[in-house]
């Protein structure tokens, strides 16, 4: 996306972003978006963390150990953050299917195939959302900033930047938060 925004194909770009922006692109940051775990109904494993969670006890995230995860590749933003929650939490991922697709990866978390981690702008729109169960782990690692990103020296023109301020509203509203199934905060289920 950066060089489609440097190359002058696209006005701006709303994405996720890291520390690592090139220097001739600019970043408005939207929101800190937080990633969200995500298990099928039907899966024990989100089961027992589902049920932890509606008890006021902190899910024991040890139950994830031997699922299989449907995961984005390595290089994806999302996943390196993924990547070091798990490695910090001793999560090691044993099965594992990968994908370049959130959506992939929600349906096949739809069908049982698997735990998989989105953001948490993925919830509302979801395929398949009856039958998945979304837990927001509040953990520092596993949230980065929604930006909108373009060229420096340049402003916006007008319509572009109302939609980027409609779009900011929009996600600041937090109406659109209260989707998760369970959201821990300060180690504590709410």
């Amino acid at each position: 996306m950066f060089r489609l925004v440097a190359d002058n194909t696209v006005d701006f770009a709303i994405m996720n972003t890291n520390l690592n922006t090139p220097d001739y692109l600019t970043t408005e940051t939207i929101l800190y978006e937080k990633i969200l775990l995500v298990g099928n109904r039907g899966n024990r494993a989100a089961q027992a963390l589902a049920e932890a969670c509606r008890a006021g006890r902190e899910p024991e995230l040890s139950v994830l150990e031997h699922e299989r995860f449907v995961l984005l590749y390595p290089e994806i933003l999302l996943a390196m953050r993924v990547n070091n929650f798990l490695e910090r939490e001793h999560i090691t991922v044993e099965n594992a299917l990968y994908t370049t697709n959130a959506t992939t990866a929600l349906n096949l978390t739809a069908e049982n195939y698997g735990f998989c981690f989105v953001n948490e702008t993925a919830v509302h729109n979801a395929p398949n959302r009856g039958e998945l169960l979304f837990f927001d782990l509040d953990s520092p690692d596993l949230v980065h900033p929604l930006s909108v990103v373009y060229k420096k020296k340049r402003h916006l023109l007008p319509a572009a930047r109302a939609f980027v301020d409609a779009a900011r509203r929009f996600l600041q509203s937090q109406s659109w938060r209260s989707e998760c199934d369970c959201r821990v905060e300060h180690g504590r289920p709410v």
